[in-house]
C-alpha cells in the first residue's frame, strides 16, 4: 500500500509507505475516502474498501492503523471545533 506525495506541483513524486502494509494488503481507496486536516503538520486520513482507517500526524511521513473494523469506507471528513 502506497500514498504518493508531490511537493512541486507533480513535477516529482515520492511514495509515503512507513507504516503502511507492504505484503499482500490488496485493498481500495475510494476519492473521497481520503482527507486532510488544515493543522500544521497536516493530519491525513484514509479509509479503505476493506473497512480499515489509516492516519498520519505529519504530512503523510508515517502512518498508523486504528485499532478496529469499520464498515467499507467511502467518504471521509475532517471538523475541527
Amino acid at each position: 500500500m502506497k500514498v504518493w506525495r508531490t511537493r512541486d506541483q507533480g513535477r516529482t513524486w515520492r511514495a509515503m509507505t512507513k507504516g503502511l502494509p507492504q505484503k499482500e494488503h490488496y485493498v481500495g481507496v475510494l476519492r473521497d475516502a481520503m482527507t486532510s486536516d488544515p493543522l500544521t503538520p497536516a493530519g491525513i486520513y484514509m479509509g479503505t474498501t476493506g473497512g480499515e482507517l489509516f492516519y498520519s500526524k505529519n504530512d503523510g511521513d508515517a502512518w498508523e492503523k486504528l485499532p478496529a473494523q469499520f464498515p467499507r469506507t467511502t467518504t471521509l471528513k475532517t471538523w475541527l471545533v
